[in-house]
């Protein structure tokens, strides 16, 4: 028997085989985006954009190229920075170039505005607010709340910047007659947040299925970073193959996007539907990621070990770094009902086994 591979963050299953791809003359042009964009690139940047309402958008290899070069971007700026305490690690690679610049950096509680709000009224002096944050946490399940954060940032013309890396293909406009809403343009969209004084970094490598990030807000913004960009003078541009992964992806979520949310929040809600009355707590909200979080690390890792006895693939992770590990799987539009009972149905098999009562 196969391995059911519960493991993977292509969520709407975009896998870009090459026999679905336009071809390309060459995999790289030689030279760095800073000398010249195609109208491939150009379009993709500013498509990604309009999806979430923002004016324009860059494209880059992935989000460690635009780390860098925004934190190099924003190090001569007047400035006080503030990060969500829980943000993703790599949201923050790049940050010594602020503190070489002796720019004030300071963490506030994850998702926490009032915190925030402290923190900018005490810390923020005639310097410009930048808040950093996570769109969606993917540990705990929660989403940002942008819009209160916008209200604090706005009367000092701060900027809030967004990794919406998780959110992005996911959540939509509408969510009124559809709970991840519609078109998958994020956070942005599925709180109508109003698109001023944002920026956003999103990969389109997990819903979208393409190692491609891009970086995307006012047209100001954008021509400003470009500008001071390093990685766009000293490093290739995205390759021809991963560009058009991401035009494919754009394809694809215009035909069938909707239908493929649809098919993964049936997917979600019949996992959780499963393990009801099982004793097994699941983590909280609809996103794909879902850990069971009531079980000691000894269970969790016999759990584990079982499950791949039983040919089911899963991770272990921690939902923020403080915590204890826990039982992880990744649902996508792709698993089938039969799979995921079969999945549930050995889960409820292993916990009420003798062996499982004795590693507790």
């Amino acid at each position: 028997m196969s391995m059911v591979d519960f493991t993977s963050s292509l969520y709407l299953q975009m896998k870009h085989s090459s026999s679905k791809l336009a071809g390309w003359p060459q995999l790289t042009p030689g030279f760095p985006s800073a000398l010249y964009e195609s109208p491939q690139s150009v379009y993709t940047g500013n498509h990604i954009a309009a999806m979430q309402n923002l004016a324009s958008g860059i494209i880059a290899p992935s989000t460690l190229h635009l780390y860098i070069d925004l934190f190099n971007f924003l190090s001569t700026k007047k400035i006080t920075v503030f990060i969500d305490e829980k943000i993703y690690a790599v949201s923050k690679f790049g940050i010594e170039s602020l503190m070489v610049n002796k720019i004030p950096v300071y963490t506030f509680k994850h998702f926490d505005a009032d915190d925030l709000l402290k923190n900018v009224k005490q810390k923020t002096k005639f310097t410009t607010p930048i808040v950093f944050t996570d769109g969606l946490c993917p540990a705990c399940g929660k989403v940002a709340p942008v819009n209160d954060y916008a209200t604090i940032v706005q009367q000092h013309s701060g900027i809030i910047i967004i990794d919406d890396t998780q959110a992005f293909g996911i959540l939509g406009s509408g969510k009124d007659s559809f709970i991840y809403g519609y078109g998958g343009g994020g956070i942005l969209r599925w709180l109508n947040v109003p698109a001023e004084n944002i920026v956003t970094i999103v990969s389109l490598a997990k819903a979208f299925g393409a190692p491609v990030a891009v970086i995307s807000g006012s047209q100001n913004f954008t021509a400003a970073f470009k500008q001071e960009s390093k990685t766009r003078e000293s490093s290739s541009p995205v390759s021809n193959a991963h560009l058009n992964a991401a035009t494919n992806a754009i394809n694809i979520n215009q035909k069938t996007g909707d239908h493929k949310r649809k098919q993964l929040l049936t997917n979600i809600l019949l996992l959780k539907h499963d393990m009801e009355n099982s004793g097994l707590r699941l983590s909280a909200g609809l996103f794909p990621v879902q850990s069971i979080v009531n079980l000691s690390l000894s269970e969790t890792n016999y759990l584990f070990n079982k499950l791949a006895e039983y040919s089911f693939k899963t991770v272990l992770t921690k939902r923020h770094m403080d915590e204890k590990p826990v039982l992880t799987c990744i649902i996508n539009c792709g698993h089938s009902k039969s799979q995921i009972h079969s999945f549930t149905n050995a889960i409820k098999t292993i916990i009420a086994s003798r062996s499982f009562l004795m590693a507790s």
